[in-house]
């Protein structure tokens, strides 16, 4: 598959509103611990080479890079060809190129996420966020679900999939699709 494909009008909505919902939650978690989240322009630390994303976010992400003026796109694609620790989206300033069209594991980045593996559950968050207080601490509404968010996020890129014709489940590094 193709990760220029177009995303679905159906996929596309569906994928916005849990954006949507996803930058509501941060909101609120950083209106409930003030100062607790180091999260902004120029903190790059979550940043980080080698994500991949779903065929759905990758559409989304070369929508976005379509949207770049060229100068834009040369220096994206001379960081894509560097290997490097951070994303090449993230520009010299801090700031990120392709913030509007992020996907979802950028971010959720920072927020405290709780992870299960085979019967285990261990809560974290950024090193650099929550430093006041310890992790337990927080709220359980002010929580992610790794294992709800990522099943939620397959399902719309299957329908995408479905929509489309095509084959389920493929991911895409985000470096590789700025290289195109």
């Amino acid at each position: 598959m193709s990760p220029s494909a177009p995303a679905s009008m159906e996929a596309r909505r569906r994928l916005e509103e849990l954006h949507a919902r996803i930058d509501g939650f941060f909101a609120r978690v950083a209106s409930r611990y003030p100062g607790e989240l180091a999260c902004g322009r120029g903190c790059g630390a979550c940043c980080q080479a080698g994500l991949s994303v779903t065929a759905l976010e990758a559409s989304l992400l070369r929508e976005g890079l379509e949207g770049l003026s060229e100068e834009q796109r040369r220096g994206l694609v001379r960081r894509a060809e560097k290997p490097g620790d951070s994303c090449p989206a993230l520009e010299p300033d801090g700031g990120c190129l392709l913030y509007r069209w992020r996907p979802l594991v950028c971010r959720t980045q920072g927020l405290p996420i709780r992870l299960r593996d085979e019967g285990t559950s261990e809560l974290v968050a950024c090193e650099l966020n929550f430093t006041s207080r310890e992790l337990d601490s927080v709220a359980g509404d002010c929580v992610l679900d790794q294992a709800t968010l990522s099943t939620v996020l397959l399902a719309l890129d299957a329908a995408y999939a479905a929509e489309l014709g095509l084959p389920r489940g493929e991911r895409f590094a985000m470096a590789e699709l700025f290289r195109r």
